[in-house]
């Protein structure tokens, strides 16, 4: 697995426990895709709430620009 889908890994579970890491990294895909068309994608966290991955994926991006990755 490469360090990006890693971190994005990371993340995505960090906000969203129910997230199984084969989950997250399917989702990468997927969110870098609604991203790039301007649209929103939301999953239950489990605790009553919505994560946005959309803006988890910028913060995702923000992270690997300043890394270096």
């Amino acid at each position: 697995m490469s360090q990006n889908i890693k971190l994005w890994t990371e993340l995505a579970m960090e906000a969203c426990p129910l997230l199984t890491e084969r989950a997250a990294e399917l989702l990468f895909f997927r969110v870098a895709t609604a991203w790039g068309n301007d649209h929103q994608l939301r999953v239950p966290n489990g605790m009553g709430e919505w994560v946005d991955l959309t803006k988890l994926y910028e913060q995702y991006k923000l992270l690997t620009i300043l890394k270096g990755d």
